[in-house]
């Protein structure tokens, strides 16, 4: 058996672990994929990888009615109105950082 330190991230592992070679080939293509994914700081400038990928999820979103005055969401966002209507079905948040901001298109 080979064994492997993990210091990727160090809060997930603070021990060494005693695994086969094959494991530890697996554990590190998963790390590369990890990095080459996100970075070797996977939370980028969000406070966490879960407040990352929270932000990154937030880009496409549904409900009924105007999201007007009604979602937050940051610029770029996509909202599809599921009641639908003539220019109203798809807004895109163009402006503000609160629940303004939003483009019927």
């Amino acid at each position: 058996m080979a064994e492997v330190t993990s210091t990727y991230p160090d809060t997930l592992d603070a021990e060494d672990v005693v695994v086969t070679a094959n494991v530890a080939k697996k554990a590190l293509a998963a790390v590369v994929a990890i990095e080459t994914e996100l970075g070797t700081t996977p939370s980028g400038s969000a406070a966490s990888v879960a407040a990352r990928f929270t932000a990154n999820e937030t880009r496409l979103l549904s409900g009924t009615g105007s999201p007007e005055g009604a979602v937050t969401a940051p610029i770029g966002t996509l909202y599809t109105n599921v009641s639908g209507g003539a220019n109203t079905t798809l807004y895109v948040k163009t402006s503000g950082s609160g629940n303004t901001g939003w483009t019927a298109k």
